[in-house]
């Protein structure tokens, strides 16, 4: 997925909006060592296979602080599986975590 933009790996801020398929996710997160804030609003997250590469970038970035998920289609049972990797997670550093406009 290029869009023309070269994105620099040293970015704090990351954002990446209407995506419908974020498989490449953890993969592309991991060359983002020091990644505090990423966007995926308007992302369509409804997918098992999305909501798992989101929990496995969560798992492997330990920089991360804000997580924006609004408008993502997230469920119930997507947000509880999303919960249980945060509980998991070695990433103590998120303290932002939006999850509104969400059909939960």
């Amino acid at each position: 997925m290029n869009h023309g933009k070269m994105i620099d790996v040293d970015t704090k801020n990351l954002q990446l909006n209407n995506l419908k398929d974020v498989s490449f996710l953890p993969k592309m997160i991991a060359d983002f060592s020091s990644l505090e804030k990423l966007d995926l609003s308007d992302s369509d997250l409804r997918s098992s296979e999305s909501v798992l590469a989101l929990c496995q970038m969560i798992d492997d970035n330990d920089s991360l602080n804000s997580l924006v998920l609004r408008k993502c289609m997230l469920n119930a049972r997507a947000l509880n599986t999303l919960s249980d990797a945060l509980r998991k997670s070695k990433n103590y550093n998120l303290r932002h975590l939006d999850i509104t406009e969400n059909p939960i």
